[in-house]
């Protein structure tokens, strides 16, 4: 969301890191403020975003933070319209920027932002499935480009100012871990663990294939 994008580049601004905001977009443009606007399905609009970045002194950027999926409505508030304007801010949106950044050497980290995309222990609202597909290409980002140190970070369907705080130290001091979740001021990472059929309830053993659970 853009309000999300402009907080976390003011954080940072405030610990002393550059930042220039990207806007999603009906087309390519240049703001007075020094932020751009992109169409995520124009490919020419990353080139020309990444010329521009370089035009003045050639330097690229170190890290990109990609939160354009965090625009992405619910399954619920989809029509035909509307799925199609899902789909390039998600998933065509970031095929787009890595085609056009995977030039650069150094490549910039790269960092894919979504907002209840993961499910967390005692999570009660739904997962928003919408932003699943970004998370599969996070997925496929880390094989195929792993100059770009992808990493996921999943945060609330409405990030709070903890999560925020949370998101912002995670960047300026990341770990090894590349799949995080923060919930207010939880932070979870994926872990496999052995279960038993005890675990589950009545209602979840209809989802359970018993050969599969030790």
């Amino acid at each position: 969301k853009g309000s999300f994008s402009r907080q976390v580049a003011a954080r940072l601004q405030s610990k002393g890191s550059g930042c220039t905001v990207v806007l999603a977009g009906a087309g390519y443009n240049k703001h007075a403020d020094g932020s751009f606007e992109v169409n995520p399905a124009q490919p020419q609009g990353f080139r020309q975003l990444l010329d521009d970045l370089t035009s003045s002194d050639g330097t690229v950027p170190d890290t990109i933070i990609y939160c354009w999926s965090l625009d992405t409505p619910s399954l619920d508030d989809t029509d035909d319209d509307s799925l199609s304007s899902n789909i390039n801010t998600g998933s065509v949106g970031i095929m787009h920027l890595v085609q056009t950044f995977s030039d650069i050497r150094p490549s910039p980290h790269l960092w894919l932002i979504t907002s209840g995309a993961q499910t967390v222990p005692g999570q009660k609202s739904p997962t928003v499935l919408a932003q699943a597909p970004l998370c599969g290409l996070g997925r496929v980002i880390m094989n195929e480009h792993p100059g770009f140190h992808c990493r996921m970070v999943d945060l609330s369907q409405t990030p709070s100012s903890d999560e925020l705080e949370i998101f912002v130290a995670e960047l300026m001091c990341p770990g090894n871990e590349d799949e995080i979740a923060i919930r207010g001021t939880a932070r979870y990472i994926q872990r496999l663990a052995r279960v038993s059929l005890g675990t589950f309830t009545p209602e979840e053993m209809k989802h359970v294939d018993p050969t599969k659970v030790p």
